[in-house]
């Protein structure tokens, strides 16, 4: 049996069950081969609970006989046994594995027989409604207004199936769970999976494999199952009518895996102090909440963490850009010159460490005729005015380090000057350069500076580029 780490499942829906005295606790509908002999329902909760005026209804939901009351079974002359387990089988044949021996069993023979198609299962007490009264007049997959009144419903769930057809479940009506329809498969079974105090968590259900007498597993080899994977379960859960279901908690702390804000590390107490699902016990970043748990480069500490301590984020999507290999920007305000030129720096090409070229800066709409130059640095971006009165902003942190300055080319006065230079080729060329050796994950930053000689500060600056290094 396959445990690992799932993402917490929210309870099942209906506020009372955890404190319920009775539960459905598994069904066995549509066994293979023979269904008579095999067909029961177990209930589990309190040991010794009575079931005094207890009913069991099954509610039609196959096409246009939805919401038919098709069987009300009273179950008032029966209680759970002194583990908490009543099994109510229609057979007294053997059966694999032998219930527990603290459990109740009872042989009944249901009449009519449980239906292999769309079912709703409602337990409860009081008066329920006569057999045969339609509980949908209108067929809208919604019971009737007060079809119910006379009997409060503990527990309910519906087995729901995917023939083509019109297809109904009333549990969730009444606060239970409808299990289906489900895209592969009808199911066989329901099987409810429970905390160690006896909670429910959540159901699971599937088609199982076996004959007569058992025992019955279920199929995960064919992907017919559901349910069982929010456990961080992938193979070997056999069904055990009449003995009590097990527990899937693999951190031992008396909750469900399903249920658990945080399956792998024990916390009975469940504290979620940023409240994004992930308990305090396993939260990769507890002062910000982070229901991803994404953590980009593998350090134990999550990403909105990393950004929370300054990790640099400039396209602004939650991913620290250290972690975007090959990511390139533009960023920053490029300064407009005297002449009325506002140049446009732009990164091309691949950023990868193992290159020696292919990488090229290159900056358009500059000065025609002027002196320009690159120049990069990796402690991150700024934004700080170049000189005063200047419409430039400084765009790298120091330190930086200048590139090879050349002639812009174009006419003074006209904006038709360029600069472009490969960086890669630059870098490979000066094994002592700032930055080098490259890696992986560099974050590198990098702007052009041009004369303007009757600017403010007599020059002025490009936009700027931001990119990080691909293997």
């Amino acid at each position: 049996m396959k445990q690992q780490l799932f993402a917490a499942f929210a309870p099942l829906a209906l506020a009372s069950l955890a404190q319920a005295q009775v539960t459905l606790s598994e069904l066995g509908v549509d066994l293979p081969s023979t269904d008579n002999g095999q067909e029961f329902v177990e209930l589990a909760g309190v040991p010794g609970t009575s079931l005094a005026g207890y009913f069991l209804l099954l509610v039609e939901g196959d096409g246009t006989g939805a919401g038919t009351l098709d069987a009300a079974y009273n179950l008032g002359s029966y209680a759970l046994g002194a583990n908490g387990v009543l099994l109510i089988r229609d057979s007294a044949t053997v059966l694999q594995p032998a219930p527990a021996q603290q459990s109740q069993v009872v042989v009944f023979d249901f009449n009519p027989d449980m239906e292999n198609g769309s079912t709703s299962f409602l337990l409860g007490f009081g008066t329920p409604p006569a057999v045969g009264t339609d509980l949908d007049s209108d067929n809208d997959g919604v019971l009737n207004a007060g079809a119910l009144a006379t009997f409060t419903v503990v527990d309910a769930v519906a087995l729901v199936e995917n023939d083509g057809a019109s297809n109904v479940g009333y549990a969730d009506d009444v606060g239970g769970t409808n299990l289906g329809p489900f895209a592969n498969f009808n199911a066989d079974t329901a099987y409810r999976t429970y905390n160690a105090d006896g909670s429910a968590c959540r159901w699971a259900a599937g088609d199982v494999l076996g004959t007569s007498p058992g025992p019955y597993t279920f199929d995960f080899g064919a992907n017919e199952v559901f349910g069982f994977a929010a456990h961080g379960i992938t193979s070997g859960v056999t069904l055990n009518p009449g003995t009590p279901n097990v527990v899937f908690d693999s951190d031992l702390d008396g909750l469900a895996n399903a249920c658990d804000n945080c399956p792998a590390s024990a916390n009975p107490l469940q504290v979620d102090g940023d409240a994004d699902g992930f308990g305090d016990a396993c939260d990769n970043c507890l002062s910000a909440a982070n229901a991803s748990q994404s953590d980009c480069d593998a350090d134990g500490v999550g990403d909105a963490c990393e950004l929370l301590a300054g990790a640099l984020d400039t396209d602004g999507n939650g991913v620290p850009d250290a972690c975007q290999t090959g990511l390139v920007l533009s960023y920053c305000t490029a300064g407009t010159s005297v002449a009325g030129c506002t140049p446009n720096l732009l990164a091309s090409g691949s950023p990868s460490a193992s290159a020696a070229s292919g990488f090229t800066l290159a900056c358009t709409a500059l000065d025609g005729d002027r002196t320009a130059l690159a120049f990069y640095g990796n402690s991150g971006p700024k934004s700080s005015v170049w000189a005063v009165g200047s419409s430039s902003y400084l765009c790298v942190k120091s330190p930086t380090r200048r590139m090879t300055a050349t002639g812009t080319g174009g006419t003074i006065g006209a904006c038709d000057g360029s600069y472009s230079i490969d960086w890669l080729d630059f870098m490979a060329t000066r094994p002592s350069a700032l930055g080098n050796p490259l890696t992986a994950g560099q974050v590198f930053h990098a702007q052009v500076w041009f004369r303007d000689p009757s600017a403010p500060g007599s020059t002025n600056l490009s936009n700027g580029a931001q990119w990080t290094m691909a293997p």
